[in-house]
């Protein structure tokens, strides 16, 4: 136990020395869908109409990974995706199934001086969602992606729909030798930069290059609208339900 706390305490002071360096990058991860779960779920629910349910196999066979994109800077993040090609099949505008599991219509926003973590849905631009840290558990189980040798972390992050407060398993992987606390979506505050990330291991994001203190300054716009916390932008959800009912 106290050399688990050694290690993990020398990360952080490493983390925290490389950092004050003012590292700035861009990282490119790819995201993608195990839709074996999923599949076997839709041919099992025997409430589906045939049609629905074909048509929903054929969205799930055909998902597409998605491009995302992280910049950051000494002081802040940004996290988008490559919305160009979110929505695409054959020159026909159709649903991508990764799209929507991997929350491609959001942007996350970290500003490490005012400590607050943000993201914009498409959906309402007028609004900016305060999100709460993750509480991490860091482990001492590593491998090596790329260069990099990375740590495994995991959380249980808290969600609220329709069918009420469910919680999602996350699996980190960070490496020490990039030392920033930023990754993917608001999955934050790691010491050292997220290199692959999974959400309940159904949908995985994966670092595919990584570009630091490159030529052209990081230049972050940093969204704007309304700040509002979770709870305040749940409930606006709810009142939009119940209003379509």
């Amino acid at each position: 136990m106290r050399f688990k706390i050694i290690v993990i305490v020398l990360a952080l002071f490493v983390f925290k020395l490389s950092f004050s360096q003012g590292i700035e990058g861009k990282i490119t991860y790819l995201a993608s869908l195990d839709n074996s779960k999923l599949i076997e779920k839709i041919h099992k629910d025997t409430k589906l109409q045939e049609n629905i349910k074909k048509e929903l196999l054929s969205d799930a066979l055909n998902a597409k990974d998605v491009q995302f994109f992280l910049l950051f800077n000494k002081d802040e993040s940004l996290f988008y995706s490559d919305s160009e090609h979110n929505m695409e099949n054959e020159g026909e505008k159709k649903s991508n199934l990764t799209t929507i599991f991997s929350g491609a219509r959001t942007i996350y926003y970290h500003n490490l001086k005012t400590k607050k973590m943000l993201s914009q849905n498409s959906g309402f631009d007028e609004l900016l969602i305060d999100l709460e840290p993750e509480v991490w558990k860091l482990t001492l189980e590593t491998k090596e992606i790329g260069l990099y040798n990375c740590y495994k972390a995991t959380t249980l992050q808290k969600v609220e729909g329709r069918n009420g407060i469910m919680y999602r398993s996350i699996t980190a992987w960070y490496t020490p030798q990039i030392s920033v606390p930023f990754g993917v979506q608001n999955f934050r505050g790691l010491p050292g930069l997220t290199l692959e990330l999974s959400i309940d291991g159904k949908t995985f994001f994966k670092v595919i290059k990584i570009e630091l203190s490159p030529k052209e300054k990081i230049v972050i716009n940093n969204p704007k609208g309304k700040i509002i916390s979770s709870v305040e932008f749940n409930n606006k959800l709810k009142e939009m339900t119940l209003l379509r009912n």
